[in-house]
């Protein structure tokens, strides 16, 4: 099993249902064997879109939120919603890929870590 399989299963053994998000090529893989599994994705139209929109599904649901992002600009731009999510104690999980260790180049290389 690919590590893109395990997450994917493993989000829905734990009853993920749906993913919120904006795809990129570092979650690609994760949201398309998640869909081929059974589980639901439903685009956002911009990363803090994405995050408002999970967060909104955990607090209405009971059940923890999940958006997905890529990396890079695309988890900058949910950080402000992620803030919003902290303060307000909504129980949420925000799946991100990172850049290559040896890719320095990347224009998507940021120390999101």
């Amino acid at each position: 099993m690919k590590g893109h399989e395990a997450v994917a299963r493993a989000l829905l053994d734990h009853g993920v249902d749906p993913i919120f998000g904006v795809l990129g090529h570092a979650n690609i893989f994760v949201l398309d064997t998640f869909r081929q599994l059974g589980g639901r994705y439903v685009p956002a139209g911009n990363e803090g879109g994405a995050v408002l929109m999970g967060l909104a599904h955990g607090r209405c649901s009971g059940k923890v939120g999940v958006a997905t992002v890529t990396h890079g600009p695309g988890l900058c731009n949910s950080i402000t919603a992620l803030v919003e999510g902290v303060k307000s104690h909504i129980p949420f999980v925000l799946l991100c890929g990172d850049t290559a260790h040896t890719n320095r180049e990347s224009t998507q290389n940021n120390a999101q870590r």
